[in-house]
């Protein structure tokens, strides 16, 4: 059972602390999977040689080409060189793989990416996909550590927890040295980051009133991510050491502190462990700084109090029940796959060749996304949850398609258009999920259910970068085809979860009581007036007649 409809703490100063909480945390989110982005700038490099004999009297270009073959396109090889610079008695030059390499930025004051720093080129390559998979796979980990702890413990002491956390790792992250220091403080902080966005999304529902919460978080989370693309393309141009620009990137974390000042212990969770004095004293601060009568919030705490205490023999086995029942695993089975479908659709194109670094592309996709929230706004408050999942869905199942069939296509305006499109409709699209996630699931069980959903989303992201060995070997467009045929089965699947969630259904209902009500008033009216009507006719007519009869009487009268 959900206590969370008989709370009332008015709505004001503390609902919009958290929701601008709730707008930092997707944003700091991002951020974290937009530095590898940041950091990863491709450098031009070619097979460090070793310094041409005495008595070769040749300049280093023609050096050059006389150590390096050339591979199939016509390009001297950057990653391997010929053994000796001439063949011995007319036998074939033997290539030896590159252990060392030249870069474009060498000469430069500082060096612009990490790639010239580590040597992240060629055989060293993977070394790019490692760190990558490490974030996705610390963010599933911690992310699912982090939901049951806040269900067991509570909401507060997990995110204050993980935004200490996150503010010391980040800070070790931007002071490392070594690629091995780098990805395991990285897995830390990409794990922490999503920890404390899922349990600030969770922590800012919970207290928002039924009427305002779905469009509240949408609206905050959406705007996180909007900010994060708006960041990145301020500092991404920066021609500054890569470890100087990874700290003024990651400067925004220090935005969580705050947190220690304005979160308090979520009262329905309180509630839902039967923390009853406790649940008070959070309900009555939270009336006062939302300036909300005081006796009002009292006598709820005391309705809900009597309620609970019927139910104090259920209630050591209530969370064990509610993860038991089929109707709980379904809905996180399914939401599982949504998530998880959503987020490989969207990793997906992010490995495409577009070009990124345009300022048209950045202004493109800014606007794309505020249209897709602007038509998510415009149906969530006229359809259900559900609806409007489905159509987001079968939209990005179209679009994975159309991309499958124009990726051995030019990259023109059509191909970037399809992939900002695909992207912008994650956005709003992967905020909804969540949102859906913590309507359908009850308080007690809400943080390990929505962790696990946004889990398996990180496991999407972590398998986008497995496929990109299709894309290497020439087949994206069978990666693209495999996300659309996920997004389809997710839509299918999203039938068999509730039409309508609590709150809409309240809604509905009281749409339906208003439009009954109306339609009697109406009908009341309707009979008022033509009583009134009738009324009025036939005490005309009675007086009609009274007048007939009296003047026949006076002409009788008179005769």
């Amino acid at each position: 059972m959900d206590t969370g409809p008989a709370i009332t703490i008015g709505h004001g100063t503390f609902q919009r602390r958290l929701l601008l909480l709730c707008t930092i945390a997707p944003f700091l989110a991002n951020l974290h999977g937009f530095v590898f982005r940041l950091i990863l700038r491709d450098v031009e490099y070619w097979c460090k040689l070793p310094a041409p004999p005495p008595h070769y009297n040749i300049s280093s270009v023609e050096w050059r080409d006389l150590l390096l073959p050339e591979e199939a396109d016509g390009q001297l090889s950057r990653c391997r060189r010929y053994e000796n610079p001439q063949a011995l008695n007319g036998s074939t030059r033997d290539t030896i793989i590159c252990r060392e390499w030249e870069y474009s930025d060498d000469g430069e004051l500082a060096r612009t990416s990490i790639v010239s720093d580590w040597n992240l080129v060629c055989q060293r390559r993977i070394l790019v996909d490692v760190m990558i998979a490490v974030h996705c796979f610390g963010s599933c980990l911690f992310t699912i550590v982090a939901g049951s702890l806040a269900d067991s413990v509570g909401r507060m002491p997990v995110l204050l927890a993980g935004v200490a956390i996150l503010v010391v790792s980040t800070v070790a992250g931007c002071l490392s040295k070594s690629f091995v220091a780098f990805v395991a403080v990285k897995f830390i902080s990409s794990g922490r980051v999503t920890a404390v966005m899922n349990i600030t999304v969770m922590s800012a529902f919970e207290v928002t009133t039924h009427n305002n919460r779905p469009l509240h978080v949408i609206f905050a989370g959406t705007l996180g991510l909007l900010f994060s693309d708006i960041w990145y393309a301020t500092i991404a141009p920066l021609e500054v050491d890569w470890r100087l620009k990874q700290t003024i990137f990651m400067l925004p974390t220090v935005l969580m502190l705050p947190s220690f000042c304005v979160v308090w212990e979520s009262p329905r969770w309180l509630i839902a462990k039967a923390r009853f004095e406790e649940a008070e004293a959070v309900m009555l601060s939270a009336a006062t700084i939302n300036h909300f009568p005081i006796h009002y919030a009292a006598l709820v705490t005391d309705k809900l109090k009597t309620a609970m205490a019927r139910n104090a023999v259920r209630l050591p086995s209530i969370d064990e029940d509610m993860l038991g029942g089929y109707s709980i695993r379904r809905r996180a089975l399914v939401l599982s796959l949504s998530y998880f479908s959503i987020t490989l659709s969207a990793f997906v194109p992010t490995f495409a060749p577009p070009n990124r670094k345009e300022p048209w592309y950045t202004l493109g996709s800014f606007l794309l996304n505020l249209l897709g929230y602007a038509v998510m706004d415009f149906m969530i408050t006229r359809l259900t949850m559900q609806t409007v999942m489905n159509v987001w869905f079968a939209v990005l199942s179209v679009l994975e398609c159309l991309l499958s069939l124009a990726v051995d296509a030019d990259p023109g305006l059509l191909r970037q258009t399809l992939v900002m499109t695909s992207s912008s409709l994650f956005y709003s699209g992967s905020v909804l999920c969540l949102v859906y996630a913590l309507e359908l699931f009850p308080t007690a069980v809400r943080g390990t259910a929505v962790c696990w959903v946004f889990a398996c989303g990180r496991l999407g992201a972590l398998l986008a970068t497995v496929v990109q060995e299709f894309q290497r070997l020439g087949r994206a467009d069978l990666v693209h085809a495999v996300a659309g045929g996920l997004l389809l089965a997710s839509m299918v699947a999203q039938r068999g979860l509730p039409y309508a969630t609590t709150v809409e259904c309240t809604k509905m209902e009281k749409r339906r009581s208003s439009a009954t009500i109306r339609r009697s008033m109406e009908y009341m009216k309707k009979t008022l007036e033509s009583r009134l009507h009738d009324t009025r006719g036939s005490r005309i007519s009675e007086h009609s007649s009274k007048f007939s009869t009296l003047s026949r009487s006076q002409r009788r009268s008179r005769h």
